[in-house]
């Protein structure tokens, strides 16, 4: 059985929508995961010739980019609960 529908202004219904500027800084973090995926791909590939970066930095984007986007995320969720 479905919950009963909120009449006016309901918080839950606000939870989950983005805050305003957040969808471009998650997605530039989303495409440096990608990024760093295929540079230490390529690093590992070509045994590291013609590295200008190392791959720690690259593994080290693989790790803060989903970490800082999620809290990011969870930021614009508790900034719309309502305040006690």
């Amino acid at each position: 059985m479905c919950p009963p529908r909120c009449k006016g202004n309901c918080p839950r219904l606000n939870l989950y929508r983005a805050a305003p500027g957040e969808p471009f800084p998650q997605a530039i973090l989303s495409f440096l995961s990608l990024v760093s995926i295929n540079r230490l791909l390529t690093y590992l590939g070509d045994g590291g010739k013609d590295a200008v970066v190392r791959p720690w930095v690259w593994i080290l984007f693989l790790f803060f980019g989903p970490v800082v986007g999620s809290i990011m995320h969870e930021g614009s969720v508790l900034s719309f609960l309502p305040q006690i």
